[in-house]
């Protein structure tokens, strides 16, 4: 293990702790991989939440190469060993590699890969989800969790017949125009209000949406007594994961 110093805040004071970094074999073919990928793709990386930038470019490339996986461990390009608490950001929940899924994927992806129509395992698939979740009727799916959410809010408001949304500070729901809003506001910006997170959004959804702190009922409550006539729903993470967990109180 090395010691390594990272700034950090709280309450307004600066502090340094010290983090311990495991002593990896390097990652050299990482580094290749990524000075390579550079040349294709933006920053290297098919998405920005696989960048380490807590520890590039002094500790490590800004993205590590994954060569294999099996379980709850993964094993970078140049054989670095991992618990991996993402599991691709949730799918991979029974582990990777795991006996059973691989075995019905490999027999499903011999029939064909994508039809464009209906298929049997569809409505299958649906049934074992309306038994797992009580209060579902009905399962329309999704390519991504961008578009499942895209598509909630858009039905909140055909039914509703309103128009603005209330998200959360913090909470990601996807890279569409209409919740792309502070996912991740800087410190010493004000409270409540909504903040791109990106360049290219519309000024005018700004309009659209409420932001609330997290876990504080007493604001969403006095937001829906003032505001509910405009409201067309509430969108939230039942356990916030972009800042470690941070799961509602109870009730």
């Amino acid at each position: 293990m090395c010691l390594v110093e990272q700034e950090w805040s709280t309450a307004g004071e600066t502090m340094m702790k010290k983090v311990k970094i495991p002593r990896m074999k390097g990652f050299k073919g990482s580094e290749i991989l990524y000075n390579e990928a550079l040349k294709v793709l933006p920053a290297g990386t098919g998405s920005n939440a696989r960048l380490w930038r807590e520890f590039c470019p002094v500790f490590a490339p800004c993205v590590i190469f994954v060569d294999k996986a099996k379980g709850s461990r993964l094993w970078d390009v140049d054989g670095n060993e991992y618990i991996d608490y993402r599991l691709g950001y949730g799918p991979v929940i029974l582990g990777h590699a795991h006996k059973r899924v691989t075995r019905v994927v490999h027999r499903a992806h011999k029939e064909g890969s994508v039809y464009a129509l209906g298929n049997e395992l569809e409505i299958e698939a649906a049934k074992q989800l309306i038994r797992a979740v009580p209060a579902a009727d009905m399962v329309r799916f999704a390519n991504s969790g961008t578009e499942a959410t895209m598509s909630a809010i858009r039905i909140a408001r055909g039914f509703t017949k309103k128009e603005k949304i209330v998200k959360f500070e913090g909470h990601y729901h996807g890279t569409h125009d209409a919740l792309l809003w502070s996912t991740s506001p800087p410190k010493d910006a004000p409270r409540g209000k909504p903040i791109p997170a990106s360049e290219g959004i519309p000024k005018a959804v700004k309009k659209l949406i409420y932001i609330e702190p997290w876990n504080n009922f007493n604001a969403i409550e006095q937001r829906l007594r003032k505001s509910h006539d405009e409201i067309a729903c509430i969108i939230l993470e039942p356990v916030m994961g972009n800042a470690g967990v941070s799961p509602t109180p109870k009730g």
